[in-house]
């Protein structure tokens, strides 16, 4: 595994970047990987063509708190993802590399119109990673739209009308998954993740084509939502 310093490079300097109807609305996935009640994915789906991104942070990768366990949790999910916004027209591109120098990239190579994505409540080293982002997002001028889906309220001057909020937010109905996705993945890499630069690419350990990401063992939760909905049934 590389270490974490050789991803904080200087954010390289930007081509004009494509505009109008080729730029790609960004769909960052994050901690929630389905596409049924994805408020995110949902709302970017209405505006036009998708990019759906899953980023592998190396300073998440080689956290003292992080296991092979959940990296293999976490292969599963992202393999049914993919799976399933293959079935609605799209796919998922995975990256490796530090937020937000993989976004400069990416905005460099075909353009944001806007990143869509939920609000994360994680811990210090994914806040600083969202504290950049949003500042790279001001400074090259691309909107992000982060969603609420806990009653996590954030700002708050006070805690009074807290509750309303909450009650608010938990009598939301659920969002449907979009019956079909303009995909956006061919604008920077085609059909396939191997045409990505090479500092960008996750590595066999992450094809989620392969059938390591079936692994099986029953001393642990499986993931994917198929598996959850098993769970609660």
């Amino acid at each position: 595994m590389r270490g974490v310093s050789a991803y904080n490079q200087p954010l390289p300097t930007l081509s004009p970047h494509l505009a109008g109807d080729m730029a790609v609305q960004l769909v960052w996935f994050k901690k929630d990987l389905r596409t049924v009640d994805h408020r995110p994915l949902a709302a970017a789906a209405e505006v036009g063509a998708v990019l759906c991104v899953y980023v592998l942070e190396p300073e998440q990768l080689q956290a003292e708190d992080a296991d092979d366990r959940h990296w293999r949790f976490l292969r599963q999910s992202l393999a049914q993802l993919d799976g399933r916004l293959r079935q609605l027209g799209s796919r998922l591109v995975l990256l490796l590399g530090q937020l937000p120098f993989v976004f400069s990239w990416l905005h460099s190579a075909c353009g944001i119109a806007r990143i869509w994505c939920h609000e994360e409540t994680g811990n210090f080293t994914s806040y600083q990673r969202d504290r950049r982002v949003r500042a790279w997002c001001r400074a090259v001028g691309v909107p992000i739209r982060e969603i609420p889906q806990t009653g996590v309220v954030r700002r708050l001057v006070s805690r009074d009308g807290w509750s309303g909020i909450w009650r608010e937010r938990m009598r939301e109905p659920i969002t449907a998954e979009p019956r079909r996705l303009v995909c956006g993945a061919a604008a920077v890499c085609g059909s396939s993740d191997s045409s990505l630069p090479p500092e960008l690419q996750p590595g066999p350990a992450w094809d989620l084509t392969a059938g390591q990401t079936q692994e099986a063992d029953s001393a642990f939760q499986q993931g994917g939502w198929e598996a959850a909905e098993r769970c609660l049934d």
